[in-house]
């Protein structure tokens, strides 16, 4: 009975140790890291007593590093994972041994260990199960955009105050855990909790203002590329004015002598040339005209530009004047930034190098259908929302859609659909009006 339970506690163990990864960790590696455990428990465990918890920190180390992606910040939320197992266990140990009953008693009888275990379940699962889930929502994003050098100081300090907690650890075990080595090691261990998600809050906080400012200093800079371009199309529209009635001169003066054979050759030979070069790039940016919102006008009119310059087939869709939307202008480019830059990318990668983007007024709101070309996708569409996933080559961190969704969630007026068929990739954002019609742009 007493080894079940120990099962049981090594499982919990691993289970927790693993919980605050960056993505949700595969049960098939939770598995094996428990089964090595286990063994190693089993086999040398008599031997070792307490020298068992370094050998289990060193063997999760190395599976999560060969094993997940963000080595080095989930080394550190494995660290920071067993820190909460150790402390939960306090939690329960302490008020156990306060009313009469000390380690070493609920270690040898079933009883009690089963009361302990499941005690330090209902302490240790419950608040690391609704904790990982909202951490990987809204604190992680910014969190993978840490600096690596800033990583590596962060997962050797983590890494020293284990040496130290272990140290604490074997040195109670040696004297059967005092009330005084009990007290002070759960002390310890509270404290350094507390000053380590401090840590994490202020990085969190610090990343996500940065953000801010990134995205406020993208769509000034949108914007000063889009008045920047209108200056160049007046120039064009003068210069094109001028060729123009050079053209029209010319023809005159063929028109004026009956010269039809002249005229038809001319007309031909040049201006058919000229007419075939001004391509209906001119004609889709045109549309952008009926968006009387500025922030949208210049994503769009830079995201557009991009395209064209990557050689695809562009076209827009826009009949109707668009003037207000009930949604964050910051956010809103945000999340059409993520989705135009993945649609690029992705028609750049196809056959078709297709592009087509609408904006649809309705009378509940606006719909932008975004829908370009893209090569087979061989994952389910919700594994593409997951923090982490990426089919993109090279350093990709992975978390455009995660993020996207996750901007989303906090919007009760906006929904994101997403749909593959036929070579065809398709979003559509659906900004519904406010419920008093208030514009927030």
């Amino acid at each position: 009975m007493i080894a079940i339970l120990q099962c049981i506690s090594y499982f919990m163990t691993v289970l927790i140790s693993t919980s605050f990864y960056i993505t949700k960790y595969s049960m098939r590696c939770r598995i094996l890291l428990y089964a090595i455990f286990c063994c190693i428990c089993f086999s040398l465990g008599d031997v070792l007593g307490q020298l068992i918890t370094p050998l289990f920190l060193l063997l999760g180390i190395l599976i999560t590093v060969f094993t997940t992606k963000n080595r080095i910040l989930n080394v550190i939320l494995f660290e920071l994972g067993w820190f909460w197992f150790v402390i939960s266990d306090y939690i329960v140990t302490i008020p156990m041994w306060i009313i009469g009953y000390p380690i070493v008693s609920i270690q040898s009888t079933a009883g009690l260990c089963t009361i302990y275990i499941i005690l330090h379940c209902l302490v240790s699962l419950l608040p690391a199960a609704l904790s990982s889930r909202r951490l990987r929502m809204y604190v992680y994003p910014e969190l993978t955009e840490i600096p690596v050098k800033a990583q590596v100081l962060l997962c050797i300090d983590v890494s020293i105050c284990c040496c130290i907690f272990v140290f604490n650890i074997i040195y109670g075990s040696f004297h059967d855990f005092e009330q005084g080595t009990i007290f002070f090691n759960g002390l310890i261990f509270t404290l350094y909790l507390c000053c380590s998600l401090i840590i994490f809050y202020l990085l969190y906080k610090t990343m996500h203002e940065n953000k801010l400012l990134e995205l406020d200093a993208a769509r000034k800079e949108n914007l000063l590329s889009y008045t920047n371009s209108l200056e160049e199309m007046y120039q064009n529209m003068r210069i094109f004015r001028h060729d123009y009635l050079n053209i029209l001169s010319t023809m005159k003066c063929y028109i004026d002598t009956a010269d039809m054979p002249a005229l038809e050759h001319y007309f031909n030979e040049k201006i058919l040339p000229a007419s075939s070069s001004m391509t209906s790039q001119d004609f889709v940016i045109g549309k952008l005209a009926l968006v009387k919102i500025l922030e949208l006008k210049s994503i769009l009119y830079v995201k557009l530009v991009q395209s064209m310059q990557c050689g695809l087939k562009v076209s827009i869709e826009l009949a109707e004047e668009i003037s207000d939307i009930s949604m964050d202008s910051l956010k809103l480019c945000n999340i059409l930034g993520i989705l135009l830059d993945n649609a690029i990318e992705a028609s750049c990668d196809s056959s078709a190098h297709t592009l087509h983007i609408a904006l649809i007024t309705e009378e509940q709101g606006l719909l932008i259908h975004i829908e370009n070309s893209s090569s087979p996708i061989t994952v389910p569409i919700e594994q593409l929302y997951q923090p982490g996933y990426s089919r993109k080559h090279g350093s990709h961190s992975g978390i455009g859609l995660f993020q996207v969704r996750r901007i989303i969630e906090e919007l009760p007026n906006v929904f994101l659909g997403t749909s593959y068929a036929d070579g065809i990739f398709i979003q559509e954002l659906e900004i519904q009006k406010s419920p008093h019609n208030v514009a927030i742009f």
